[in-house]
C-alpha cells in the first residue's frame, strides 16, 4: 500500500536540527539513517514523522514539538492509499440478486397478508366441508330412492309375470334382487367418483408441496443475498 506523503513543516525542520545537535546520530544507526532521509527533504512519509517524534522524546526532550500532531501541524497531504477499484458486476449475478430481492419482497408481502390468507383458508375449508356433507347426504338419499324404486319395480314386474294366483314370496324375491343389483351398481359408481376426487386432491396436494419446496429453496437462496451484496458492492 502506498505510504502517506506530507509536506515538510517548520516544526519538522526545527526538530531535525535539534535531533542532529543532540549527538544521537553518532551512537545510533537508526537515528543517523533517519536524519539522512530528512535533511533538506521537502516531503516526508508519515512513518518518518512518527520515528522523528519518537527519537525527539528520547534524545531531545527540550524540543517544543515532540509529538506527531505538533510536527504535522500546517502540513499538506501529498499522497495516500489508492482508492479501491470498483469492480464491475457480473450480469448473471445481477439477475440472481434481482430474483432473490423479488423473493424477499414476496415473502414480506405474504407475511403481511398472512392473517387475511389464514382467514380465507379457514373459510374455504369450512365451505369444502359443507359441500362434502351435502354431497354425502345427496348420495345417501339418491341410494335410498334408487333401491326403493328398483325394489318396487322388481316386485311389480315379478308379480305381473307369474300371474295373479301366485304367492307374494316370488315378487318380494324379485324386488330384493332388483334392489341388490341397484345397490351394487350405485356402490360401483360411488367408488369410481371417489377415486377421481382422490386423484384430483392428490394432484392439488402435490402442487402445494412443490410450491412449498420452491418457497423454502428461495428462502435458503435469499440467506446468501447479503453476502453477495457485500462481495460485489
Amino acid at each position: 500500500m502506498p505510504e502517506v506523503l506530507l509536506c515538510v513543516t517548520p516544526a519538522m525542520v526545527s526538530a531535525v536540527q535539534a535531533l542532529d545537535e543532540s549527538g544521537a546520530a553518532a551512537a545510533h544507526t537508526d537515528v543517523r539513517e533517519l536524519l539522512a532521509r530528512l535533511r533538506g527533504a521537502t516531503q516526508v512519509t508519515l512513518a518518518d514523522v512518527r520515528a522523528l517524534a519518537s527519537q525527539l522524546r528520547l534524545h531531545a526532550p527540550a524540543e517544543p514539538a515532540r509529538w506527531v500532531h505538533e510536527l504535522v501541524q500546517g502540513s499538506q497531504l501529498l499522497g495516500g492509499p489508492a482508492e479501491r477499484a470498483v469492480r464491475e458486476r457480473d450480469p448473471a449475478l445481477v439477475k440472481r440478486l434481482e430474483k432473490l430481492d423479488a423473493a424477499r419482497q414476496n415473502e414480506e408481502y405474504a407475511r403481511m397478508v398472512r392473517d387475511i390468507t389464514n382467514h380465507g383458508a379457514a373459510k374455504e375449508k369450512l365451505s369444502t366441508e359443507i359441500a362434502s356433507f351435502k354431497a354425502s347426504m345427496g348420495v345417501g338419499v339418491n341410494l335410498l330412492v334408487s333401491v326403493a324404486t328398483m325394489f318396487t319395480a322388481g316386485w311389480f314386474v315379478t308379480k305381473n309375470s307369474i300371474g295373479a294366483g301366485a304367492t307374494d314370496v316370488l315378487p318380494i324375491i324379485g324386488g330384493l334382487a332388483a334392489a341388490a343389483a341397484t345397490l351394487l351398481l350405485e356402490t360401483w359408481l360411488f367408488v369410481i367418483r371417489t377415486s377421481r376426487v382422490d386423484k384430483e386432491a392428490s394432484k392439488r396436494d402435490a402442487v402445494r408441496q412443490n410450491a412449498l419446496k420452491r418457497n423454502a429453496q428461495q428462502a435458503a437462496e435469499y440467506s446468501d443475498l447479503s453476502r453477495i451484496h457485500d462481495h460485489y458492492d
